[in-house]
């Protein structure tokens, strides 16, 4: 077991960082607080030489570089300077370590993200640049970069905005979708060789995009398990309007935008999606120029279909667009919305809270929260810096006129918030990541969802994790996850306040299956301590479709019920507890028998729960063995 915050332990996480979370939850602020965001930008260490150009902005990008815990800040100066790194320090401090990072000098930046893109456990730095080959900054654990895009396979020179990571084909391996900003020259999509090398295989994913993208996200609009791709073009209303690319689960992609009325027309800037309502659907706002007229586009699931609710919600905004982020300020449980224009104050949309079809407004808060900058700004990145459970924003400034601030602004949230669960998610057979890890949390009788994901906002790349407010929960009672391998994972009974870190459940078999001899099965699973499990096997091919609606990845034959025997000599625990560290295994035991050579086994792992579907919890993939 790799040391998840599981429902009943803390695991392996450092005590040091254990004391901190316990500490933040001591001191949440009482009803006499401040009640907005302050600026803690030269306190955290994070004031820098000016940085002057934008060019429609440059962005920056928010992880744990350096594997200690916490996230650090990596953030270009303009065109030609340098590439900073800041490392996070513990209460709210950071350390500038441009010169021991590897990164060296901006060429024009514009997006960056985060990713393991060579699957070895650090986050590697995707950096789009406009007017130079885009770079791709290799990780070796510690912060330490080693840019490597020439020779991983991505070698071209085109205007580019935008970039995010989603594992197109379900391999395991992160593929990248780069939006460019120049008409009739199409964004890329390169596909992972399943090495940490890439391959452009934009000549053959069907329809693709010629217009002028600004925003890329991947995005599993239908809940199929094939992550899809989101598009936002500018000058949409005269030139191409916005695409949604749909996965066909064979590496092409078809433009399903105009059949879900996703197709607008419009300045399209910035995106970023979640379930706005908590009734089940994936809502879109998108930002636009002026006259305000920014884009809420929320699901219909009756109709199938998108419905423009941007002026009955009060929420059209009021000059030019381009960041926009959904989050949870106030931790109530209900996504609110944060926008960056650059020639209007910055806008902070509290949810009401109410279901769609009442309508109700959502109150507008910058300027009770002290966030309505009225600056020249682009994008923002919002993050719990100082893991208190409350979600900061971190901005840069650019100057418009010669009284503007510059550089980075900092804002500490000191808002009265609920209690919070923050998931970070690690794959198994899935990317590392988790990145497209679809995650159904429910509380005090409320569904929340969000996707693990990548590329949304304008120019940034934020936290990898999901950050979910519980409002006056204390527990959540339940956690679904499925991942992009498409394993389901349950959770019951969490501790708030935390963050809860998960690992895909997996199962292998071990050892080489030979006759007269034996060999392991062994499974992990979060969450599923002391449950009961079961190794079935078969030797016929084929699923199971359970109706729920799942499926068990064997067919169950003669020889099935024979191996879950208790004590049978060929799989002797096949049933049993899985261990409090979420392990449990098996010896697979063939006979000496000269007819077994060349038959195929097929194995999997389920555990038992009574109280769900069919009486089974989890469901592990299949394992298939050759006998030797």
């Amino acid at each position: 077991m790799r040391g998840a915050l599981t429902p009943s332990t803390l695991g392996k996480t450092p005590m040091n960082r254990v004391l901190l979370l316990a500490l933040c939850c001591v001191v949440q602020p009482s009803a006499g607080s401040a009640q907005g965001f302050v600026d803690v930008t030269t306190s955290a260490g994070l004031v820098q030489p000016p940085t002057t150009g934008d060019s429609f902005g440059v962005g920056f990008c928010v992880e744990d570089f350096d594997g200690d815990g916490d996230l650090d800040i990596l953030y270009p100066e303009s065109d030609g300077g340098p590439m900073r790194l800041f490392h996070n320090d513990g209460g709210m401090v950071f350390s500038d370590q441009t010169v021991n990072s590897g990164l060296g000098q901006s060429l024009a930046p514009k997006q960056m993200v985060p990713g393991d893109l060579d699957n070895d456990g650090d986050l590697d730095v995707y950096v789009t640049n406009a007017w130079a080959r885009d770079q791709l900054f290799i990780n070796d654990g510690s912060g330490h970069f080693t840019e490597e895009a020439v020779m991983r396979g991505i070698d071209f020179v085109e205007p580019c905005y935008t970039v995010s990571f989603g594992d197109v084909n379900r391999d395991g391996w992160l593929d990248i979708y780069v939006g460019v900003h120049e008409l009739f020259m199409t964004d890329r999509l390169f596909l992972n060789d399943g090495d940490g090398t890439f391959t452009d295989i934009t000549s053959t994913m069907g329809d693709v995009n010629l217009g002028y993208t600004y925003a890329s996200p991947f995005f599993d609009y239908d809940g199929d398990g094939w992550i899809d791709i989101l598009v936002m073009n500018d000058k949409g209303y005269a030139l191409f309007p916005n695409m949604l690319l749909r996965n066909n689960g064979d590496n092409t992609f078809t433009d399903v935008a105009a059949s879900l009325n996703c197709d607008q027309g419009i300045d399209a800037m910035g995106v970023d999606f979640v379930d706005a309502f908590n009734d089940g659907g994936q809502d879109l706002y998108v930002s636009d120029t002026a006259p305000p007229d920014h884009l809420f586009l929320v699901w219909n699931a009756g109709t199938g279909m998108y419905e423009d609710r941007t002026h009955a919600l009060g929420m059209a905004g009021s000059g030019v667009g381009w960041g926009v982020d959904f989050f949870d300020y106030d931790n109530d449980m209900w996504q609110d919305l944060h926008v960056v224009q650059s020639a209007s104050p910055n806008l902070v949309y509290r949810n009401p809270g109410a279901p769609v079809a009442a309508l109700t407004p959502w109150p507008e808060q910058a300027t009770s929260l002290g966030l309505d900058f009225d600056l020249h700004q682009y994008s923002v990145v919002l993050a719990d810096f100082d893991e208190d459970g409350r979600l900061d924003v971190l901005s840069r400034d650019f100057r418009a006129f010669q009284s503007d601030p510059l550089g980075m602004r900092l804002m500490r949230n000191e808002v009265t918030a609920g209690h919070w669960l923050r998931i970070r998610t690690h794959g198994t057979q899935s990317n590392p990541e988790g990145i497209g890890a679809h995650i159904r949390l429910t509380a005090g009788g409320v569904t929340q969802q969000q996707y693990v994901r990548s590329g949304v906002g304008y120019l940034t790349g934020g936290p990898l994790s999901r950050h979910f407010g519980l409002g006056p929960n204390t527990v959540v009672d339940r956690i679904e996850i499925r991942w992009p391998s498409g394993q389901q994972q349950i959770f019951k009974n969490v501790a708030a306040d935390q963050e809860l870190e998960i690992w895909e459940p997996s199962f292998a078999h071990v050892g080489v299956p030979a006759i007269g001899s034996s060999t392991m099965f062994e499974l992990d699973i979060d969450g599923d301590a002391g449950v009961t499990y079961a190794i079935p096997l078969s030797v016929t091919p084929g699923v199971l479709p359970l109706p729920s609606g799942r499926v068990i990845p064997i067919l169950f034959d003669a020889i099935t019920p024979l191996t879950l025997l208790a004590g049978n000599p060929v799989v002797p625990n096949s049933v049993g507890l899985i261990a409090p560290d979420g392990s449990a295994s098996t010896p697979l035991n063939l006979p000496n028998d000269p007819t077994l050579p060349g038959l195929v086994l097929h194995a999997t792992a389920l555990t038992i729960d009574l109280g769900e579907p069919e009486a089974i919890r989890t469901i592990l993939p299949a394992v298939h063995l050759t006998i030797q």
